[in-house]
């Protein structure tokens, strides 16, 4: 299940709403919308691991 998600609001191969669906569902519990295109992680990097590492402490 789908609990912490960092997607790019740019991305021009996977669109955003793949990831806003599954958050949705399954409720979201750390879900961010970057700036970023595809690749999220090296695009955003500070964003990425301040919300993994907010859900994690959570």
């Amino acid at each position: 299940m789908i609990r912490a998600g960092v997607v790019g609001s740019r991305d021009a191969t996977v669109p955003v709403e793949n990831g806003r669906e599954p958050a949705a569902v399954t409720g979201g519990g750390a879900y961010t919308e970057t700036g970023a295109g595809h690749v999220v992680l090296f695009e955003k990097e500070n964003e990425c691991v301040a919300t993994v590492t907010g859900f994690l402490d959570a």
